[in-house]
């Protein structure tokens, strides 16, 4: 997939949640008067990040009464939070990775932004290939992903219907 989904407040959303919109762009052909669940959090670029943001956003699905696609949504969490760790770790400073989780009664949305120029794009890696894999599991389980350019970095993000 590639980007291109406008992002002018420092989010990939406006401010309140999704409003009738493009295609590609999360909540597109509905509208939502404002987020019922917000969760934002910071990360080190490092490995072992990605189990404590998966416990963290586990909590914060359980809490809202997302339990039925927690599975799903923390799976595609781990290879996003991964993938921005690991184009994260080599930049100078290690800046942090932010994840942000929003969810109202029809659509659960992830975001992940990091700092990194990389493009995310689904790869087909060799058989042998240890990684690689990452998007091409968060495109089977999600809705729908893509990502946008941000002033200072990226956002990659998927969203489930609920």
């Amino acid at each position: 997939m590639s980007g291109g989904i406008g992002a002018g407040n420092g989010c990939l959303l406006p401010a309140g949640g999704p409003v009738a919109g493009r295609p590609g762009q999360p909540g597109a052909g509905t509208v939502f008067q404002a987020w019922r669940h917000v969760s934002v959090q910071e990360y080190p670029p490092e490995p072992a990040a990605v189990p404590g943001a998966r416990r963290r956003a586990g909590h914060a699905l359980r809490a809202w009464g997302l339990g039925e696609v927690a599975d799903d949504a923390l799976m595609a969490l781990s290879e996003l939070l991964t993938n921005a760790v690991t184009a994260s770790a080599g930049m100078p400073a290690l800046p942090l990775v932010r994840v942000r989780l929003l969810a109202d009664p029809g659509q659960l949305v992830i975001e992940v932004f990091d700092r990194a120029d990389g493009i995310p794009e689904i790869r087909s890696p060799a058989l042998d290939e240890v990684g690689g894999r990452g998007l091409a599991v968060v495109a089977a389980l999600a809705r729908r992903w893509d990502w946008t350019r941000h002033r200072d970095g990226k956002i990659v993000w998927c969203d489930f219907w609920l």
